[in-house]
């Protein structure tokens, strides 16, 4: 499941209260046409998910029970990660089997709900050009989403023994003068200068990191319409993040994208560096499309 799964793309309509026992949950919005859906349940599990047609445009939604989805049931259901994870898992599921067709995608933030259909259909119709424009632009391109991951224990030997898989970008003159003048000095002589080359590799392999890393979102945004790099997470555990991107590819193109990232892995991952992809995902990340309530 994807972190960007409930990234906001519409900002919900306040759910008024009303005298249904159901509101209607909005998943996303497509081009108007066929649309074969696989039966899916939608977040409510009875209620499977549908299609609302406009002249230019479809919703994806489902029906809620109310008693569930309300206010206060929300609110429970946000702090209960059981009840998050099923949800929004089911949320994702839906959005997945949309990116699967081909067709681009408007994705929804998690629980965009609605009073009634009539509401839905209010929103494609006040908003249809400037949807119908931002589908035009994101057809025929998927959205991948790379992070790059090093062991910095692996990436520091290669820095002191670059091989041949290595080549000569993880090669150092400072950190070479100070092995070569080690090994000419007696254990009791060389302490100091081991502490000092360590912290030479400790600096020089943070280096390296944030350079493959640069290197490597350059090279991925070359094969890409367009390239953002999101917040990295650091954690305790190793290893660590240095890169945290997401590419909008043109699918007639992305076998290009994909030789890229594969020569890169080949290249550094002797030296501890591991590329992770994930998608393709609606395009979360590349949504230009600024609407009001």
């Amino acid at each position: 499941m994807s972190e960007q799964s409930t990234a906001p793309f519409i900002p919900p309509q306040a759910d008024e209260q009303h005298d249904s026992d159901e509101s209607i949950c909005l998943y996303a919005i497509l081009p108007a046409g066929l649309l074969a859906l696989m039966p899916l349940a939608g977040i409510d599990a009875d209620r499977p998910v549908y299609i609302l047609e406009s002249s230019h445009l479809q919703a994806v939604v489902s029906r809620v029970r109310a008693a569930r989805f309300d206010l206060p049931a929300l609110e429970a259901g946000l702090s209960n990660p059981d009840w998050l994870e099923t949800h929004v898992r089911a949320h994702q599921q839906v959005l997945d089997s949309l990116v699967a067709t081909g067709q681009p995608v408007l994705p929804m933030r998690f629980c965009t709900l609605y009073r009634d259909e009539a509401a839905v259909q209010s929103i494609l119709s006040a908003h249809a050009e400037p949807m119908r424009v931002e589908l035009d632009r994101l057809g025929g391109k998927q959205e991948w989403g790379v992070k790059l991951f090093v062991h910095g224990k692996m990436l520091r030997a290669t820095i002191l023994s670059p091989d041949g898989s290595s080549g000569d970008w993880a090669q150092n003159d400072e950190i070479m003068a100070l092995q070569t003048k080690i090994d000419g000095l007696s254990a009791g002589a060389a302490f100091l200068f081991k502490k000092k080359l360590a912290a030479a590799v400790d600096e020089r392999a943070e280096e390296l990191a944030f350079s493959i890393a640069l290197r490597s979102h350059e090279r991925l945004s070359s094969c890409a319409a367009e390239a953002v790099t999101n917040a990295l997470y650091k954690g305790k555990d190793l290893p660590q993040m240095f890169l945290n991107a997401a590419y909008l590819v043109v699918e007639a193109e992305s076998a290009a994208f994909f030789e890229s990232l594969g020569q890169m892995d080949q290249l550094y991952s002797a030296a501890g560096v591991r590329y992770e992809v994930s998608g393709p995902w609606p395009a979360y990340n590349f949504i230009q499309l600024q609407l009001d309530d």
